[in-house]
Parts: C-alpha cells; sequence; structure tokens
C-alpha cells in the first residue's frame, strides 16, 4: 500500500530534496551561526532556488509542498536547530515556493487589457 502512495506523492524526491536543503543549512550555518540573520537570508535564497527547480522539473502543487516543508521542518530539528526556527525555516521556504515563479517581462503585460467597444463610435 505504501509503494503506490509513495510513488503518487514523490515521497522519495520530496524527502532527498529534504535531506539536501537540511544538509546545505547545516553545513552552511553550522553550530551558533543559524543566529547570523545575514547569513540565513544567504542560504534561504540558495535553498529556495533549488527547491523551486525542483518544484518546476517534477511539477509539484501545494500538496507536495506541504509535505516538502513538513520533512524540512523535522530534518532540520534532527541536525540540531531549535524547533521555531525550524518552524520559521520551513514555512519561509513554502512560501517562497507558494508565489508564482515569473515576473511580467515589461509593465505593459502586467496591465490589463482593455476591452474592446460594443458599439464602435461612427464617422
Amino acid at each position: 500500500m505504501s509503494t503506490w502512495l509513495s510513488r503518487l506523492f514523490d515521497l522519495d524526491k520530496i524527502d532527498t530534496l529534504a535531506n539536501t536543503l537540511a544538509t546545505m543549512f547545516a553545513r552552511r550555518a553550522p553550530g551558533e551561526n543559524w543566529r547570523n540573520t545575514q547569513l540565513v537570508e544567504g542560504i534561504l535564497r540558495d535553498m529556495a532556488g533549488l527547491a523551486k527547480g525542483d518544484k518546476r522539473k517534477y511539477r509539484w502543487g501545494k500538496i507536495k509542498v506541504a509535505i516538502l516543508a513538513n520533512k524540512l521542518l523535522w530534518k532540520l530539528n534532527e541536525h540540531g536547530y531549535p524547533q521555531d526556527f525550524c518552524k520559521h525555516v520551513s514555512t519561509r521556504i513554502s512560501v517562497t515556493l507558494a508565489q508564482k515563479d515569473e515576473a511580467p517581462a515589461s509593465p505593459a503585460e502586467s496591465q490589463p487589457k482593455k476591452k474592446a467597444a460594443k458599439n464602435p463610435p461612427s464617422p
């Protein structure tokens, strides 16, 4: 039963990514370095970039992003970071992944299109 469920939710890929992200964080911010906000911001940016790539590649939706955030929370907790901090990091990653991937290329694209007039003016 767990095999088809695992395949349905890509749990192996999600678990691998959560492991990679937690290891990346632990390697770059060992010990008490997690208190350095500039360092943490840089690491979060890199983690979000890696996670966005996998999200796009495997076409993950909201549920899979939530599963990733939960697994990341527990992996960071296993590395010895405080629970509140782990929750903050996993929330930041999930919020970043929930945002749209691309911004409009030009300001004209972000403007709503004007509707055509029903009755064109007569000459």
